[in-house]
């Protein structure tokens, strides 16, 4: 470096710009001046991180994906700074500044110049392509169109209670979906204009993934709640005790990013998973198979929309879980570019990796597993036999580390497989039409494509191992294929594995069936995002190009089925499905205020379902707990965790009576207790009049939808 005038301009700016991000967050108060300087520290310190860590790409690529790094990046320092100290103010504004000046010794000692970033020619990123116009007639089409639906969801947003989202829209949504679908494959197939596609591509991403945000106005599913409260929490008094390990790369991010953009930190919860997923995973697919597999650029955008041919119920709401799972997403995309081209560095699938680990260890640990034979298949040079041998042993090993983890030191109980529950489990996959329900030539197809989507993904992804292990072409040498398929195989059974094990073997303390379900569940949905790589190249390797009748009706088709896959992501009410899922409305919110008002700052135990306990969360947080025989008792009764619950359903289920409720305020060790019934309750005519004979006052809520009864000693 032989001036020293660009690192001061640098260093001046960096210090301005965080000075200005720490008078606005303690001073001033402004979000939109918030929002500018945040963008500008993303993108200004993201496009420096992306040019270093991906110097031979063009810079447009940079640019994308820096900031992702940055993100990942801050994720896992924070949750470090999280656990050491606290998430003050103090310390955000100290995040802040630690990445850019973190940029100077970098430069210094590796002789970069900070002022000129290197730029590679790689996948060139065209802003304007000639001889398109009908094309890019069609991506505007595909534009136009998913900008109405997304506006046609959020006029149609509701904070009634509701039992999927496809309630509030008419079929003419579907039709619309489809159309536009339809443009935008036809768009993505004949022009070369790589901008505007994938800026269309994303678009259409956000609006598959970002139903709930727009229906549900209040928020969706349980967790969030949890999550949203103990993020207001931190953000407040810096740490939540005790410290967990887990759940805190979401939570710093949510928190780092409301700090600086002072944008309500509700907001950022909620749009921050599918606004990355949206932004991100079609450039990372598109990348993956343009640079990694070699297809042609129509080929691999297309390929990014097929990546939700998977309906994406386990993508759709920010939970730490769910961002786990997108890092892991981050860690295979990169993984298979670092195995088949050498372009992207192992450092990036190690960062993505601790963001994963630090955010959910349900994901994170097997992904160490993972990334374990990324590395030992990534090597130039042939593997060594002892290193074959001992990879084995960890493979086997890592079919069992979930069960064994939950079991040995979670205290989680261990038994033998019950086979008739796999039996029952392998039965409810075939579509059975509800009683009472007429058929429907139409949903039983639809619910036939359901049942049979898991195998087709297998079979593709058999196909396209297949091709590549066959492979020989000069950019992608039959070694990097061959060890790309093993990749993604082994990833898939591991995470297949444990998924199985943890449904069939482990049973969790104080958490009901439904909720034994779900962490198996979340990882059985995962494990076929570990096939992805070879699963668009199967798939892909299928459509033929060229402008024919046949290729028309392959795109019809593929909008056909990318439209069934956008309505099987979310809750249903139809001839084959009725979603138990009933979301926390402005009546649960109502109710809740007023069993705080008139508790009179009383200690108080309220026996309630989910939705009606989110409710609670969401006004008051994590106000009381109990002491008690059991451990700590949170005061609204919780399906994750608690005997509270336990309490509700014996009360609503095997009679609301008096002496139930005596129990659990002895054993929160309070004198005042509540009972929550909704209308829409299977029990709803037989625990109301019960609990209106038991209960020393009641009242309803919204003529009836709900009632409270209270109960006191």
């Amino acid at each position: 470096m032989t001036s020293k005038t660009p690192f001061l301009h640098y260093i001046t700016f960096s210090l301005v710009l965080v000075a200005l991000i720490a008078r606005n967050l303690l001073t001033w108060h402004n979000p939109t001046l918030g929002i500018i300087l945040t963008v500008v520290y993303l993108l200004f310190y993201g496009r420096r991180l992306g040019a270093w860590a991906l110097p031979k790409f063009n810079s447009a690529w940079q640019t994308i994906f820096g900031p992702l790094f940055l993100l990942a990046g801050l994720a896992v320092l924070g949750s470090i700074v999280y656990y050491l100290y606290a998430l003050t103010n103090p310390m955000i504004i100290a995040l802040a500044l630690f990445f850019p000046l973190s940029f100077v010794p970098y430069c210094y000692f590796t002789k970069k110049k900070i002022d000129k970033l290197p730029e590679g020619p790689v996948e060139k990123f065209d802003l304007v392509e000639a001889k398109a116009g009908l094309a890019n007639l069609l991506g505007c089409l595909a534009l136009v169109g998913d900008a109405f639906l997304i506006y046609y969801l959020y006029k149609h947003g509701t904070t009634a209670t509701i039992q999927s989202p496809w309630q509030m829209v008419s079929i003419i949504f579907f039709q619309a979906f489809f159309v536009t679908t339809f443009f935008l494959l036809m768009f993505i197939r004949q022009a070369e204009n790589t901008t505007l596609a994938l800026l269309a591509v994303s678009l259409h991403c956000f609006l598959i993934l970002s139903v709930a945000v727009l229906i549900y106005k209040l928020g969706f599913g349980f967790d969030p709640f949890i999550h949203r409260a103990s993020e207001n929490f931190i953000s407040q008094f810096g740490a939540i005790t005790p410290k967990t390990p887990y759940y805190v790369g979401q939570y710093v991010l949510v928190i780092f990013l409301n700090k600086l953009s002072l944008v309500p930190l509700g907001w950022i919860d909620r749009l921050l998973l599918p606004a990355l997923e949206a932004a991100f995973i079609p450039p990372l697919a598109f990348l993956t198979l343009r640079q990694g597999l070699g297809l042609d650029r129509p080929q691999a955008r297309l390929g990014s929309l097929l990546f939700f041919l998977l309906p994406v119920a386990t993508m759709i709401a920010t939970t730490p879980q769910d961002l786990a799972n997108f890092f892991a997403l981050a860690v295979i995309f990169f993984g298979a570019l670092h195995i088949t081209t050498k372009l992207i560095p192992l450092w990036i699938p190690l960062l993505f990796t601790a963001a994963a680990l630090v955010t959910h260890p349900l994901t994170g640990l097997p992904l160490v597993v993972f990334v374990f034979f990324l590395i030992l298949l990534g090597r130039k040079k042939a593997i060594h036999p002892a290193m074959v041998a001992a990879g084995t042993i960890i493979f086997w090993a890592s079919l069992l580390i979930l069960p064994a983890i939950f079991a040995l030191i979670l205290n989680a109980q261990y038994h033998w497989p019950v086979w008739i529950e796999v039996k029952d489990m392998l039965l409810n996959y075939l579509p059975r039409l509800r009683p009472g329900q007429p058929f429907s030539a139409g949903q039983t197809l639809l619910y036939i494509y359901e049942m049979l989507l898991p195998l087709f993904v297998i079979i593709l992804s058999f196909f396209g191992g297949w091709l590549l292990w066959e492979k020989r072409e000069e950019n992608l040498p039959v070694r990097q294929g061959k060890r790309l398929a093993i990749l993604c195989a082994m990833g898939f059974l591991i995470f297949i594995f444990n998924a199985a094990l943890l449904r069939f073997t482990i049973q969790f303390a104080n958490i009901g069936y439904a909720e034994q379900t779900q962490y198996p569940g979340r990882l059985y949905n995962f494990a076929f995002y570990l096939l992805m790589p070879i699963f668009l190249y199967g798939i892909i390797s299928l459509i033929k190009k060229g402008v024919t009748f046949i290729s028309f009706l392959v795109y019809f088709g593929i909008a056909l089925l990318l439209t069934a896959s956008f309505y099987l992501s979310y809750p249903r009410v139809d001839a084959y499905a009725f979603s138990r899922y009933f979301n926390t409305s402005a009546n649960d919110i109502i109710g809740a205020r007023e069993i705080d008002l008139k508790s009179d700052n009383e200690d108080y135990i309220v026996l309630a379902n989910t939705s009606f306990s989110a409710a609670g969360i969401r006004e008051f947080g994590f106000k009381k707990y109990f002491s008690s025989p059991q451990g700590d008792l949170f005061y609204y009764s919780l399906p994750t965790g608690g005997p509270l619950y336990g309490f509700y359903e014996d009360m609503v289920y095997r009679g609301a009576t008096l002496e139930t409720m005596l129990k659990a305020m002895d054993l929160a060790g309070v004198k005042l207790g509540y009972l929550v019934i909704h209308n829409y309750w299977n029990s709803f005519k037989t625990a109301v009049p019960q609990a209106k004979l038991s209960a020393g006052e009641w009242w309803p809520i919204a003529g009836g939808k709900i009632f409270i009864f209270k109960y006191k000693k």
